[in-house]
């Protein structure tokens, strides 16, 4: 791959199984190059493609991230490249930022931080066939109106929508739209400060930087910029999504509509955690009172077969009366690991872990 011929840079971003690889195989067919981040085990991934302009460009595949506030190594590199604080990795022209179209609200918090890094950005819309398919109907127009970037709808897996995608890569790319969001006069202030900190320090993205700074110094401010973000997202949506009604939902909207509730969610987090340690408990009375049963009953006949001595004492009060110390609690264990299996194959397990996740953050974990 000739970096002579390579006009810019673009970075590939999306959350997790919103189809980013499947649009960055799309994009670059056989023209890619795997390799590890430095100091990394991280996989990089990149390739080249022209657009209908004649402009080449190379494509970086980054890690999926739910967030720019690392909660893994994945998305660590991810905030990395993007600051310009990854070691040997030049930062990018343009974010090319992946939303699933099915879990649209969800997927924006991504998307605004990646506008808050100061960059040129490009929408590509995914899996649009899918939230059509469940009623969901999209105005890409209104998106990209919200959001000062252009919305490009696209299936990745059926490369629908590709063509139209290059069209909007068009060089030399449009400025970046700036931050959407305004915090409080103090809040400002203190991301001046900081962003000219971060110019003096020389900062590859002092912006980028000076925001996040503010954001790591202060949970009040980290709490505030979250809830501002997600206010701007969840009016941008009322604009640029109608969902279908009530009857029409697909079953997963529908139990996420009750199990993410702030309040009902909560109530059924806590009814279910109750029922399965009263069942734990409950349904391992029985196996246990025969597992106690059977170590007495070998035991008594131990006593009887060895005689009384040392090796009886070994024997029964030691081998015997340890194992069954142990396996006494086995049913316990048994019913723990089905009922944790049955909330994960479920799928209750991931929406117990979002729940969680504003709490776990107050507390730093």
């Amino acid at each position: 791959m000739s970096n002579s011929s390579i006009e810019a840079r673009i970075a590939l971003v999306g959350n997790p199984n919103a189809g980013k690889t499947s649009l960055f195989n799309a994009l670059t067919g056989q023209n890619q190059k795997v390799g590890n981040y430095t100091g990394a085990t991280v996989s990089r991934k990149s390739g080249t493609f022209f657009t209908p302009h004649g402009n080449k460009f190379e494509l970086i595949d980054l890690p999926g991230a739910y967030s720019l506030d690392p909660n893994s190594p994945d998305e660590e590199i991810t905030r990395n490249v993007l600051i310009g604080d990854q070691k040997d990795e030049p930062t990018p022209n343009l974010i090319l930022c992946v939303l699933d179209a099915t879990h649209l609200e969800r997927h924006l918090y991504l998307l605004i931080q990646v506008i808050d890094l100061g960059y040129p950005v490009v929408v590509a819309l995914n899996k649009t066939d899918n939230a059509e398919a469940q009623g969901l109907r999209l105005d890409p127009t209104a998106l990209s109106e919200r959001f000062g970037v252009p919305f490009v709808a696209i299936s990745a897996m059926t490369e629908r929508g590709i063509t139209q995608l290059k069209q909007a890569l068009r060089h030399p790319f449009p400025p970046p739209p700036g931050r959407l969001w305004k915090g409080s006069i103090e809040l400002e202030e203190a991301i001046k400060r900081s962003t000219k900190l971060a110019e003096t320090n020389g900062e590859n993205n002092p912006a980028a930087s000076g925001l996040m700074a503010v954001a790591e110094e202060s949970s009040k401010a980290k709490e505030f910029i979250q809830k501002t973000r997600f206010e701007y997202i969840h009016r941008a949506v009322e604009v640029g999504l109608q969902r279908p009604d009530e009857e029409s939902l697909a079953l997963t909207d529908r139990i996420d509509a009750h199990t993410l509730h702030p309040i009902k969610g909560w109530c059924i987090f806590t009814a279910l955690m109750i029922t399965v340690f009263w069942s734990i408990f409950k349904f391992a009375e029985m196996p246990m009172g025969l597992i106690e049963e059977g170590q007495e009953t070998l035991q008594e006949w131990a006593r009887g077969f060895i005689g009384v001595g040392d090796f009886q004492s070994l024997i029964v009060d030691g081998i015997i009366a340890g194992v069954g110390g142990v396996l006494v609690f086995l049913p316990q264990i048994i019913l723990l690991f089905l009922f944790i299996s049955l909330l994960e194959s479920s799928g209750y397990m991931a929406r117990a872990a979002y729940l969680m996740d504003g709490v776990m953050n107050k507390v730093g974990l």
